[in-house]
């Protein structure tokens, strides 16, 4: 006597093979998707910090004294994008959620200090600001202990960006960028 089976539904390799399969794309799907979203971001992020360069020196413009520039300066303003402005604190942030400082360099010019901002994204940014010629310095606390990466006395390096971008150890480092004066 012969005995007849029925093959209907999987088996249990064939539903692990799927399962296995799925779950690899998705981890792909997931790395690309967070490199799109850091990139989105960095660029973000340089477009701000140009929206704000040229409030300031609009400004500032027929003045020749910035000493009293600071973020509620900025904020009362009206110059930051509503995007960056914490209305709770009333205190400016990047995309990446870390906090953004303007302030006065010795009364005649100004800066953009940033911090949190994730190593990747600095090297974007960074790349950006030096292909626009503006000053700018990475590490610390944005400020105090950075590596100058542009300046009048410091030429473009990228070793030397990604270098100090690099320092970033989970929290993201510091970025300043500088007006020539």
């Amino acid at each position: 006597m012969k005995i007849i089976r029925n093959k209907k539904g999987f088996t249990l390799v064939e539903i692990l093979l799927v399962v296995g399969f799925i779950a690899l794309a998705s981890i792909g799907i997931y790395a690309v998707y967070n490199k799109i979203e850091t990139s989105q971001k960095a660029h973000k992020t340089f477009t701000q910090m140009r929206l704000l360069w040229a409030g300031v020196e609009n400004l500032y413009g027929n003045t020749t004294s910035t000493w009293s520039l600071n973020n509620t300066v900025i904020i009362n303003a009206k110059i930051a994008p509503e995007d960056m402005v914490d209305s709770a604190t009333n205190t400016l942030v990047n995309p990446f959620s870390g906090s953004v400082r303007a302030t006065s360099t010795a009364g005649v010019g100004f800066a953009f200090i940033y911090q949190g901002i994730p190593g990747d994204a600095c090297v974007k940014i960074g790349a950006a600001a030096a292909a626009a010629n503006i000053y700018f310095g990475v590490g610390g606390d944005g400020w105090v202990g950075s590596t100058t990466i542009l300046s009048p006395y410091v030429p473009y390096d990228t070793t030397r960006l990604a270098v100090a971008c690099n320092q970033d150890t989970g929290s993201g480092v510091g970025m300043n960028f500088r007006s020539r004066q």
